[in-house]
């Protein structure tokens, strides 16, 4: 079988992926979404398959072109190893009569080709549903966490997280950036929104200045809050703030431990406005979910 140049294709992945020898990818944006999602996936008692808010996760669903013409075997089940041709295609068990496929090297033969999805964007959510409501699938509402959830000890450089985020919300957004006092309205119970924030965030920064470890308290609400980034799988980045060394696990809490293993930014002593502006730049460029 021959798929022409210029042939569009759907896949959804993971936003942070590994490379891959086979692209697997279908000629529908339904039956990409169904062979990604749904694969082990019961009826509920309501007669409707529930996603789970973590298979959403960091998913995105991307539009690829083909750059030339593709020569595909059609086979009947999806295969376990290379072959002779550019591909594999063959019906799937999920959206018969459609097809999906897999294809060799992919980056020699197709291209992005329009905006992406992403699967566990409230803007996406109404999209998604849309195309899987003929299904029977229920697509969990995105919540609107914050994406960046910023973490300090205030008895460290308190200046600096003020000028960070300033920046993080002119470039972000208000809502998009969580900062305790500015974040917090008066009256609010602090201890159950700060749990909440710091597991929901899509990014923890963590802010090291030169007397972190001395500014510990007791309780360690900073801790606290690494500690379930950590256990709600989201992405944790340190800080480096000053001539500081980098974080000595021996100094850390078992259940933070790792922090000190995380490849980090840094900002230079007697920084600069400009400096701040360089490392949010960083850290939105170098963290694929904070691109909007």
């Amino acid at each position: 079988m021959t798929i022409p140049a210029g042939t569009l294709l759907y896949r959804v992945h993971s936003i942070a992926e590994s490379p891959e020898t086979m692209l697997y990818a279908s000629f529908r944006l339904q039956t990409a979404l169904v062979e990604e999602l749904l694969p082990g996936l019961p009826f509920g008692n309501d007669g409707r398959r529930h996603v789970p808010e973590r298979v959403l996760r960091g998913k995105v669903l991307t539009t690829l072109r083909v750059l030339r013409d593709l020569t595909v075997l059609q086979v009947q089940t999806p295969p376990t190893g290379p072959g002779q041709c550019d591909g594999f295609v063959w019906q799937s068990e999920l959206d018969t009569p459609h097809r999906t496929l897999a294809l060799h090297v992919p980056g020699a033969v197709i291209e992005a080709a329009g905006p992406r999805i992403e699967l566990d964007d409230a803007g996406d959510h109404r999209v998604i549903s849309e195309m899987l409501e003929p299904y029977r699938v229920e697509v969990p509402r995105p919540d609107d966490a914050p994406l960046v959830f910023v973490n300090y000890r205030s008895g460290d450089d308190t200046e600096v997280v003020d000028k960070l985020d300033t920046e993080l919300r002119a470039r972000l957004g208000d809502a998009a950036v969580f900062r305790d006092r500015r974040s917090m309205t008066p009256g609010q119970r602090f201890p159950e929104l700060l749990r909440d924030m710091a597991s929901r965030s899509k990014v923890l920064l963590v802010v090291v200045g030169p007397r972190w470890e001395r500014a510990r308290t007791d309780p360690d609400w900073t801790g606290a809050e690494i500690a379930l980034a950590f256990q709600h799988r989201r992405h944790v980045v340190p800080l480096l703030v000053g001539q500081r060394l980098r974080l000595d696990p021996a100094d850390l809490a078992d259940d933070v431990k790792r922090l000190a293993d995380l490849q980090y930014l840094s900002l230079r002593e007697n920084y600069t406005l400009n400096d701040v502006a360089t490392v949010v730049d960083e850290l939105i460029v170098r963290v694929p979910l904070l691109k909007r």
